[in-house]
């Protein structure tokens, strides 16, 4: 299956490409959860922001101990692995 290409545009607007429409992060959680490949690109800069969009669509809906939560979960466990790598 192909990537699916999401666009953000400057007004923070996420426009999936495929079905020619407007998402929101609830879109985003749900390619997420069900393993959907996509990428979201900063359509002015032409950037890879997938990461940043994931990370933003959970915590905008979370509630402030699980943002808490996955923010400690980043800082004790992804960060120090992806230093590890280098």
């Amino acid at each position: 299956m192909k990537n699916l290409v999401i666009k953000r545009y400057k007004n923070r607007n996420l426009y999936n490409t495929e079905s020619s429409s407007y998402i929101t992060f609830s879109d985003i959680i749900r390619y997420t959860v069900d393993q959907r490949s996509f990428m979201v690109v900063d359509n002015h800069t032409k950037r890879d922001i997938t990461t940043s969009i994931v990370f933003d669509s959970f915590c905008g809906q979370a509630s402030d101990v699980q943002k808490k939560e996955v923010i400690d979960y980043f800082f004790t466990k992804v960060i120090p692995k992806q230093t590890d790598k280098n």
